[in-house]
């Protein structure tokens, strides 16, 4: 049986098909490479420098008596840094398992940058909160979504708690207050049992920084959630941490 000889248009054909698929390949490794460099290389270290931000408090923490009757006046008296950056660990503990949460955050004025990282250390979203809105996107992505922020804040969206949630409390719900150092440092050990909630909380905040130190959250003596700071770092922050995934710095949108 004799061949036939491929057709003129045949051969075309074919040779359309692998530039098409060589094309993508390349373009597919391009945009790939694209999206990795559009991530910024975000710095995580920096000399620090303590001693050019305002005191976290006019307050002598040595000289005053910190108690459940006066501890939330005091604690009103403190304030956050105006920019930093660190790490925290939180657990959360079920009956026979537990589940590990890691962030890494930026602090910079108003503008907040928090990395959601898995149990590998992976990161798993990246998320910019501003005065009015929030910015979010996955690891390599070329877009990010946009949202009103609402009644949710920073803080809460990493399961974060802090000494702003001491402020929302009555003398009442104080079980004890004192100050006390926690891994070498100044700070006020706060225990609480919300009204609004069969949970008692418990902080440790720093009075050199004003940020919390460690948390943990019981339920019938039962630590069921718990959060430390792994790292800290109170240097200013570079505009690089805000950068979107187009380049475009979220501060100027």
């Amino acid at each position: 049986m004799k061949l036939r000889k491929p057709s003129k248009t045949l051969l075309v054909t074919l040779g359309l098909i692998v530039f098409c698929v060589i094309y993508v390949a390349i373009s597919s490794a391009r945009s790939a490479r694209l999206r990795v460099e559009t991530i910024p290389s975000l710095p995580t270290t920096h000399p620090s420098d303590t001693q050019t931000q305002n005191p976290v408090s006019q307050i002598d923490f040595d000289r005053v008596l910190i108690t459940p009757d006066n501890v939330i006046s005091v604690i009103a008296e403190m304030h956050r840094p105006e920019h930093y950056y660190y790490e925290t660990e939180s657990e959360l503990f079920a009956k026979d398992a537990s589940v590990k949460y890691f962030h890494k955050v930026w602090r910079q004025d108003a503008w907040t940058r928090i990395d959601s990282l898995t149990s590998d250390l992976s990161v798993k979203l990246h998320t910019v909160y501003g005065l009015e809105k929030a910015f979010y996107w996955e690891p390599n992505a070329r877009t990010y979504h946009t949202s009103a922020i609402g009644d949710i804040s920073s803080d809460e969206s990493q399961m974060l708690m802090s000494y702003e949630n001491i402020l929302e409390l009555t003398p009442d719900e104080i079980v004890s207050a004192e100050f006390t150092t926690y891994e070498n440092q100044g700070a006020i050990h706060v225990v609480a049992n919300p009204s609004d909630s069969n949970h008692q909380t418990e902080y440790w905040i720093s009075t050199e920084h004003g940020l919390l130190l460690a948390g943990i959250v019981k339920n019938d003596d039962t630590v069921f959630y718990s959060i430390k700071m792994s790292a800290l770092n109170l240097a200013e922050q570079e505009d690089v941490v805000f950068s979107l995934p187009d380049g475009n710095l979220a501060m100027n949108l």
